[in-house]
């Protein structure tokens, strides 16, 4: 597999390598969108997992803050698992003034 990052990982005892393709212009995006807004990563990834990537992907700490899946809300879709949607409301800060960016509808079905 071609990565751009390649990250080792221990999750629950299982050791493995998490391979990352970087989107073109996310370092770029991230600088400028740091110097207008505060980058708030809320992803329904668990924290161990997350944090590799996010250290290695943003080494110069543009995103200021971050939240996990522990803090999404886990809706019951009729067996088949839980799915983790974003409440806004857990970021603490203005529904007015956020905007979620998410590839996933499930994510802001709250």
């Amino acid at each position: 597999m071609k990565a751009d990052i390649k990250i080792p990982i221990a999750i629950d005892g299982m050791k493995g390598t998490v391979y990352v393709r970087k989107r073109p212009g996310v370092d770029q995006f991230l600088e400028v969108m740091a110097q207008h807004f505060e980058v708030v990563i809320f992803t329904a990834s668990m924290s161990v997992y997350a944090d590799a990537v996010l250290d290695t992907l943003d080494p110069n700490g543009f995103c200021t803050a971050r939240l996990y899946r522990e803090h999404c809300t886990p809706v019951d879709e009729g067996g088949r698992g839980p799915i983790y949607t974003k409440d806004m409301s857990k970021i603490g800060r203005s529904p007015q003034n956020a905007m979620l960016l998410d590839n996933s509808p499930d994510a802001y079905m709250m």
